[in-house]
């Protein structure tokens, strides 16, 4: 048994003996164990009314960007149902993240399995600032909270505030709204905060080369057998994968080249000759489709919203192609003018080189920490895990959060907008969009079992 699994033990232990100490003051919830308290409740209330017109600020904005994520969403989940019954291979759809019993991120059909403290963390974190500007807002409102506390969901933690409900029915429809909206707001801010650290942290680290998983069957380097990290190819250095791509862009196929790589005890050389690179292949979108569909008069409609009108490049030029040869084949009507744009593109084809392609997959950019850092390597790379993890877990939570689904915070917010709308009927509608919602997301997790 290594140490990462005993410290998961030891963690889960340490758990169980703190709430069985402590189990006159737990509640039972089925498989919920709740810690309800009063402490931290006066300091949260003072900090929601101490700067009102701050929190009323931060709360329109929350609103706003609330509403807006909600609707890109469920486009989302509709596009990405689309793509998967316009396209050949399905795409995968959306995911469940849970917490791995190791050190390693595992991804399986639904679901990602993240590295198990970093997702103990991240949701430690998440909770406490959701539930916590929830209860800021409120307090800022002045509706009661009733209770705070924390517990545990199996060995998740759990953090919350609880408003009392009745209060809160009865204010204003944005002063609801500001509150509903205020928690996954917090995540978001929780994850641009981590996407600023990682950026503040790049400065540790240099680049050093090209790194591939593979060499692809068939292609050059497979036939030089080349090995090693890519640090140079002629007089060119080679960083990152952007030195990779702009350079053999500019040499292009059919040239013979060195290219010159390292590992950890020797340099080598391998000279070969590059082929030329895969012609793209366009992949429409639900979005795309519907534009084709609504062409009328040779406006340019497909041009000017897709960035298509001019492109620049042997490869862009091809991918456009390929986006009109799909036109022509699936857009009754458009034949024509398909075959008018795929003719002047060809036409333009021979101003631009072909750039070269030496067949390797997986490609990455070599990244080491800078020199004098590495006896920190540890503790560096697992903070730049986390806060990776932390930006994806809180972005994805905080979006999930605002679907327009009955229990959840967006729900309640489209439930107040639709009961000034439909007053009688909007518990109906309501109703509706969330089964709406709900077949949404289970359809898009079922694509990752080839629906």
């Amino acid at each position: 048994m290594d140490w990462y699994t005993i410290s998961i033990l030891v963690f889960i232990v340490i758990l169980a003996v703190i709430f069985y100490k402590d189990r006159k003051n737990v509640q039972r919830q089925s498989i919920l164990l709740i810690r309800r308290t009063q402490r931290g409740k006066k300091g949260l209330i003072n900090l929601g009314r101490r700067f009102p017109r701050f929190w009323k600020g931060l709360g329109i904005v929350a609103v706003i960007f609330g509403f807006m994520i909600s609707i890109y969403i469920v486009y989302f989940l509709v596009e990405l149902i689309g793509t998967n019954f316009l396209v050949e291979k399905t795409v995968p759809g959306i995911s469940f993240v849970l917490p791995a019993l190791g050190a390693e991120t595992v991804i399986v059909p639904g679901a990602i399995l993240v590295p198990f403290w970093y997702w103990i963390i991240i949701i430690a974190l998440l909770v406490v600032v959701h539930e916590g500007l929830h209860g800021i807002m409120a307090a800022m409102e002045k509706i009661k909270i009733k209770s705070m506390g924390w517990g545990l969901f199996i060995i998740i933690p759990l953090a919350f505030v609880e408003p009392d409900e009745k209060q809160l029915e009865k204010k204003p429809a944005l002063s609801q709204l500001r509150v509903f909206a205020s928690g996954s707001f917090a995540n978001f801010m929780l994850a641009g905060l981590s996407l600023f650290l990682i950026a503040s942290m790049s400065g540790l680290f240099y680049s050093g080369g090209v790194t591939y998983v593979g060499l692809l069957e068939g292609y050059p380097a497979e036939g030089v057998n080349l090995s090693g990290t890519i640090v140079g190819i002629n007089d060119y250095t080679i960083k990152d994968i952007y030195d990779l791509r702009s350079t053999l862009g500019e040499i292009g196929e059919n040239q013979t080249i060195t290219i010159f790589t390292e590992n950890e005890s020797s340099k080598q050389s391998f000279v070969l000759t590059t082929a030329g690179e895969s012609d793209p292949v366009f992949k429409p979108s639900l979005y795309f489709a519907f534009l084709a569909g609504h062409e009328r008069g040779g406006i340019g409609t497909i041009d000017f919203f897709m960035g298509t009108s001019d492109p620049q490049g042997w490869t862009s030029t091809k991918y456009v192609i390929s986006m009109w040869g799909w036109v022509k084949e699936n857009v009754p009507g458009l034949e024509e003018r398909a075959d008018d744009r795929i003719l002047t593109l060809e036409s333009k084809l021979g101003d631009y080189k072909r750039p070269g392609f030496i067949g390797i997959g997986g490609v990455s950019t070599l990244v080491g920490l800078n020199p004098g850092l590495e006896g920190f390597e540890g503790p560096i790379v697992f903070i730049q895990g986390l806060l990776f993890w932390l930006f994806l877990i809180n972005f994805g939570v905080g979006a999930a959060n605002l679907l327009p689904i009955g229990p959840l915070d967006g729900g309640r917010m489209w439930g107040i907008v639709v009961k000034k709308i439909a007053k009688k009927n909007w518990k109906k509608i309501m109703s509706v969009v969330s089964y709406v919602t709900l077949a949404l997301l289970i359809i898009n997790f079922l694509f990752w079992f080839g629906l």
